[in-house]
C-alpha cells in the first residue's frame, strides 16, 4: 500500500462528499505526479480494490498495457491546454483485482482544487445493460452540466423565478388599463403610457429565455471580438428583476467600446455567477443598504473589471478557498460549490484571471482581468453591402455593422445592389432583404451567384420561407428573420466570422 501525500488530505476531504454521491465510478489524479489521490466507493466496486490500496499509486496501474500511449496523449493534451470545458473520452480497459480485463469508457477532465491541478476520471462499464448505460451516461452529462446551471444562482427557481416580476408587471398594467378604460375613454398618449411597460416586460421575458438557453447550452469555445461593456450591460439585464426585488442599487461605470478577444456566452456566465453570489450574500444580510458597483479599468495589456458589493465580508478562513471546486458557504441544497471554480477556468481559457481582491468591512470586490484586444477589430476595413427597401431598416443594419468595424455601402433594391457590386469588386459580404421592388432578393441572389459565386450572402428578412420557394436557399450562407434581437444579430456575425476564418485557413494551406 502506497502512502498518500499529506498535502492532498484537505483537498480530498473537500471533494469526497460530492464524488461519493455521483452514482458513477470516479478517481482523482494529481496532474503533476499522475498518482491517484482519491477513488469513490463505486470505483472500488468496479475494480475490486479498496481506496486505501489505490491512493499514491500511478494511474497507469489501473489499465491494460496497451493504454499507455493513450494515457500519454491525454497527459500531453492537458499540458497544452489544461482548462477544457468538455471531457475527453476514450475506450480503454481496466484490470480488476481478479485479473479480468473490463472494457470501459473513460472521461477525463481537468479541474483545479486548492490551487493544484487534477484529472477527474469517470468510468462506464461496457458490460452494463443498455438501460443502465443510458442512465449513467445521463448522470455523467448532469455532472458537467451542473456547473453551468449553478451560474444561474438559483437552480430550483430556474426560469419561473426570473419570469415572475415581468409577469407581475404585465398583469398589473393590464388590470390598470382595464380599470381606467372602464371609467372613461382613454387618450392615445395615456394608452401608450400604460402599454409601454407591457411591451418592455415581454421583451425582457424574451431576453431571459434566450440568455438562459445560452447558459444551458454547451459553449463551442469560439473566441471572437467582444465588447466587454456591452456584455456587462446584457448580464445586468438577466438579473435586473432580482436586483429590484432585493432593493439593490447597481452603479455601472463600464463604457462600451472596450474590446477583448473572448467567448461572449462564457464571459456572461462568469458575470452572472458573480452578480448572483453578491445578491445571495446581501439577501442574507440585515443591512438596509445594498449596493453593487461594476467598473472597467483599461490598461496597456489588460482591461480589469471590478465587481464590488456591500454585503457581509467572506470569513478570512474561507477567502483562500472561495475559488476551489466544491467549496461553498451556502447551506446544503442552495449551493454546489462549482460556480466560481468554473468561472476561474473560463478566465484562464481567456488568458486572464479571476481573484478575490478584498473582502472586509468595506465590502467584497472580485477582480477580473482580460487581455486587451489590440487589433483594430475583427471586421475592420472589411467592405460590405446592405440591400433593403426600408430606409430605417437600412440605417439600423448599417449602424450596427459600422459598430463592428465594417465599411458599409447600401442599396434600396436588388438592381441598385447589383450596380454597387459591379462598381465595388472588393465587397466581401452582402446583407439583403427578400421582398423588394424592381428586383427582389431571390433574383438578386441568383445574379450574385452567377457573377460572384464565392460572395458571402446573408439574408435578413421577415420572409425567410420565400428562399425555399425561389430555390435559392442553398445559395445563402446565413439567415436572420426579422424582427431580430442584438444577440441574434451577433450570432450571425460570429457564424460569418467562422466562415471567413475557414476560407483563410484553406487559402493558407
Amino acid at each position: 500500500m502506497s502512502e498518500q501525500d499529506p498535502s492532498y488530505d484537505s483537498i480530498v476531504q473537500e471533494v469526497r462528499p460530492w464524488f461519493q454521491r455521483l452514482g458513477l465510478p470516479v478517481i482523482l489524479v494529481a496532474f503533476d505526479t499522475l498518482k491517484i489521490v482519491f477513488s469513490n466507493s463505486q470505483f472500488e466496486e468496479l475494480l475490486g480494490v479498496a481506496e486505501a490500496d489505490l491512493v499514491g499509486r500511478l494511474w497507469t496501474v489501473l489499465f491494460e498495457g496497451r493504454a499507455k500511449e493513450t494515457l500519454q496523449s491525454i497527459t500531453d493534451l492537458y499540458k497544452h491546454q489544461f482548462e477544457m470545458f468538455t471531457p475527453v473520452e476514450h475506450d480503454l480497459a481496466i484490470i480488476r483485482r481478479s485479473g479480468r480485463s473490463v472494457p470501459v469508457i473513460c472521461s477525463f477532465s481537468g479541474i483545479v482544487v486548492g490551487g493544484q491541478q487534477f484529472l477527474l476520471v469517470t468510468f462506464y462499464d461496457h458490460s452494463k445493460g443498455v438501460k443502465e448505460k443510458k442512465k449513467i451516461a445521463d448522470d455523467l452529462k448532469a455532472v458537467y452540466h451542473m456547473s453551468k446551471l449553478a451560474d444561474l444562482g438559483k437552480v430550483a427557481a430556474s426560469v419561473a423565478h426570473e419570469m415572475n416580476n415581468p409577469l407581475m408587471v404585465i398583469q398589473g398594467q393590464a388590470e390598470l388599463l382595464e380599470l381606467r378604460a372602464a371609467k372613461k375613454p382613454l387618450e392615445a398618449a395615456e394608452v401608450r403610457q400604460l402599454v409601454e411597460p407591457i411591451f418592455r416586460s415581454v421583451e425582457r421575458m424574451s431576453q431571459i429565455v434566450s440568455q438562459m438557453k445560452n447558459v444551458a447550452r454547451t459553449p463551442d469555445g469560439t473566441m471572437t471580438k467582444v465588447d466587454l461593456g456591452k456584455v456587462v450591460a446584457e448580464s445586468l439585464l438577466l438579473v435586473q428583476q432580482r436586483l429590484r426585488f432585493l432593493g439593490v442599487n447597481a452603479t455601472v461605470d463600464c463604457p462600451e467600446g472596450q474590446w477583448i478577444g473572448g467567448n461572449r456566452t462564457q464571459v456572461e456566465q462568469v458575470l452572472v455567477n458573480i452578480l448572483c453570489n453578491a445578491m445571495d450574500a446581501m439577501e442574507e444580510s440585515s443591512s438596509e443598504t445594498r449596493d453593487i458597483k461594476l467598473r472597467l479599468v483599461p490598461g496597456p495589456d489588460f482591461v480589469t473589471l471590478e465587481v464590488w458589493n456591500s454585503g457581509p465580508p467572506i470569513g478570512k478562513e474561507n477567502q483562500e478557498k472561495i475559488l476551489n471546486p466544491f467549496f461553498t458557504t451556502k447551506p446544503v441544497g442552495k449551493g454546489t460549490g462549482l460556480g466560481l471554480s468554473v468561472c476561474t477556468g473560463i478566465m484562464r481559457a481567456h488568458k486572464g484571471s479571476l481573484k478575490l481582491k478584498y473582502s472586509n468591512s468595506n465590502g467584497t470586490c472580485f477582480e477580473l482581468k482580460f487581455p486587451n484586444l489590440k487589433e483594430a477589430g475583427t471586421f475592420a476595413k472589411m467592405k460590405v453591402l446592405v440591400v433593403d427597401d426600408e430606409q430605417m431598416v437600412r440605417r439600423l443594419i448599417r449602424e450596427r455593422l459600422e459598430e463592428e468595424g465594417f465599411d458599409v455601402l447600401t442599396a434600396k433594391n436588388g438592381q441598385e445592389g447589383l450596380e454597387v457590386l459591379i462598381n465595388h469588386p472588393d465587397l466581401s459580404i452582402v446583407f439583403t432583404d427578400i421582398k423588394m421592388p424592381i428586383m427582389d432578393g431571390v433574383e438578386f441572389i441568383r445574379q450574385i451567384r452567377s457573377i460572384y459565386p464565392d460572395m458571402l450572402v446573408v439574408v435578413i428578412s421577415g420572409f425567410i420561407d420565400s428562399l425555399d420557394e425561389g430555390s435559392v436557399s442553398g445559395s445563402v450562407d446565413e439567415k436572420l428573420a426579422k424582427p431580430f434581437t442584438s444577440r441574434q444579430f451577433r450570432d450571425v456575425l460570429n457564424a460569418v466570422q467562422k466562415k471567413i476564418d475557414g476560407r483563410k485557413k484553406i487559402a493558407a494551406a
